[in-house]
């Protein structure tokens, strides 16, 4: 045994330490975190949380949760999300909702008091473009558009023909029916 334990990884053994007290919060009738971070040689946050839990017939628990590199700053929001993370990787229902849906319908299903550093991260990662393909395909429009035998379009006309070609919105063609019938019995 102790040959098989000398080819083990020293990742392998610490992920299985990690997921043992995991199991056995389900059994605690009362538990506490202890959280604390200090810098490594590296000048890398390194947060710390310790679970101490005691079950009905009072055997006390105290072990090493999990640590965690808190890359760029620490703050006490750092903190919090760390922890909202712990709680988001330990449920098992919330594993399962992740495999079968979309990443906009996984983080609006989180609530709100309990994940809310997460679901604001989410939406800020969200809302970023993931490449510049928008860009160029109305360039692509545009290079079409005004063209040397098109070339003596307007900037305004032409920002209205990209507008019109890359909008996917409908217009109120009803509305600018109606203002243009206003307008000729003005005359």
């Amino acid at each position: 045994m102790v040959d098989s334990a000398a080819r083990l990884c020293p990742e392998n053994i610490a992920e299985n330490l990690e997921i043992q007290p995991q199991s056995e919060v389900g059994s605690f009738d009362f538990f506490s975190l202890a959280l604390d971070e200090s810098c490594d040689v590296r000048d890398t946050a390194q947060l710390l949380i310790f679970l101490r839990g005691i079950t009905r017939d009072f055997q006390l628990t105290e072990k090493l949760a999990t640590i965690r590199p808190m890359k760029g700053t620490t703050t006490g929001s750092d903190l919090f999300t760390e922890l909202e993370l712990i709680d988001l990787q330990s449920d098992s229902l919330l594993k399962e909702h992740f495999k079968f849906a979309s990443l906009l319908e996984f983080y609006s299903a989180l609530k709100e008091e309990n994940f809310s550093n997460i679901k604001r991260h989410a939406q800020k990662m969200l809302v970023l473009f993931g490449s510049t393909y928008i860009c160029e395909q109305t360039f692509s429009v545009m290079k079409f558009t005004k063209s040397r035998y098109r070339s003596s379009l307007t900037d305004e006309h032409l920002s209205a023909v990209l507008r019109i070609s890359t909008s996917g919105i409908q217009p109120d063609f009803d509305g600018l029916v109606k203002a243009q019938q206003r307008l000729d019995f003005s005359h």
